[in-house]
């Protein structure tokens, strides 16, 4: 179709219908065909194009760009990756050296924590184990309560205990005792758990190892040793100022003589009180209606009282200028559902 619209190639096609000059037309022909493809190809890059005179008179034309050697590829490749990421040189990569050494810190952290754990588990179970039992039985059936003195005689665990009421107040976990508004106390439910152990782990393993280990001395009471009613009691002098001066007193009024369980249906059966307190206090201890007996309270010492039967009143923590906090554990061992 183009020879025969095309002036150009009309003497051409003329001779090639009359098969005269047929090689000479056929080689004219592929001549201008590829010179034709050549000026209407502009994507072909020209480093690459090879004149069409060269390529059918069997002659190549030089390239004249040279291949990068192996070294400038690399730094081209360098400069590539440093344009297109930006590194911080002040933070610090860690090397397998100090990946191995933090995992073997943690794992000693771990095997420490374990072990005291254990430590102070059986070591509560002894204390308990080595109490005179038949004394202390004794105790509760004529007057309802019993006083066991230098009960843990260790002092790091016992500033342990201390520590630990102190910091579940700081923390702001601990809630206002609502049945003695003004007294500055607060309590906090000892219930175990990843986040309580954390700041209160001998506080917790004290009381799992009472809950079992105490049962099995009492029973009579038919105790359940996997479950108590246990809560950290701890009083800011502070805050009772705060609320006697905002009502405009300077004491609250005495409490009334009362059993601790409320009635048929209440589980306490015998409740414990420990006092990991400095020092010797005359404040927050009970007075016991019967005998109309004072129990103060004091360092390491521990109250036991049958929570069914002995009518007593709690006293209320005072100022002391040695002692911004004091706290107290409080246990109430349950008694035993039968289970059909």
């Amino acid at each position: 179709h183009l020879l025969f619209r095309d002036p150009t190639f009309s003497y051409l096609a003329i001779m090639l219908e009359r098969r005269k000059m047929f090689p000479m037309t056929i080689f004219y022909l592929l001549f201008i065909s590829l010179s034709t493809v050549e000026m209407f190809s502009p994507n072909i890059q020209p480093h690459r194009k090879r004149h069409i005179s060269t390529f059918l008179m069997g002659k190549k034309k030089k390239i004249s760009s040279k291949k990068p050697s192996y070294a400038e590829r690399l730094q081209q490749q360098r400069e590539k990756i440093a344009k297109e990421k930006t590194i911080d040189s002040d933070v610090s990569v860690p090397s397998i050296d100090s990946n191995y050494e933090n995992t073997q810190q943690l794992a000693k952290e771990m095997i420490e924590a374990q072990r005291s754990s254990v430590d102070m588990l059986t070591f509560v179970k002894k204390r308990i184990d080595d109490l005179p039992f038949d004394e202390i039985m004794d105790s509760l059936d004529n007057d309802g309560y019993a006083i066991v003195d230098n009960f843990l005689s260790r002092d790091d665990t016992i500033t342990s205990i201390q520590c630990e009421g102190i910091a579940l107040f700081e923390k702001g976990l601990m809630e206002t005792d609502l049945s003695r508004l003004g007294s500055g106390e607060y309590l906090k439910a000892v219930e175990g758990g990843e986040t309580q152990y954390k700041i209160c782990p001998r506080s917790i393993e004290m009381v799992v190892s009472m809950t079992k280990n105490f049962p099995s001395h009492f029973k009579l009471y038919n105790l359940d040793n996997s479950n108590c009613i246990a809560n950290m009691r701890t009083f800011d002098g502070s805050s009772k100022q705060a609320s006697l001066a905002l009502v405009g007193v300077e004491e609250l009024p005495s409490t009334s003589f009362d059993i601790i369980s409320s009635g048929d249906n209440d589980m306490r059966r015998i409740s414990l009180f420990y006092y990991p307190v400095s020092n010797e206090i005359i404040s927050g201890g009970f007075v016991v209606e019967k005998d109309a007996q004072t129990i103060s309270a004091k360092r390491d010492r521990l109250i036991i009282l049958l929570s069914d039967s002995c009518r007593h009143r709690t006293e209320y923590f005072e100022n002391d200028d040695n002692n911004k906090y004091i706290s107290r554990l409080e246990l109430h061992l349950v008694r035993q559902e039968f289970k059909k």
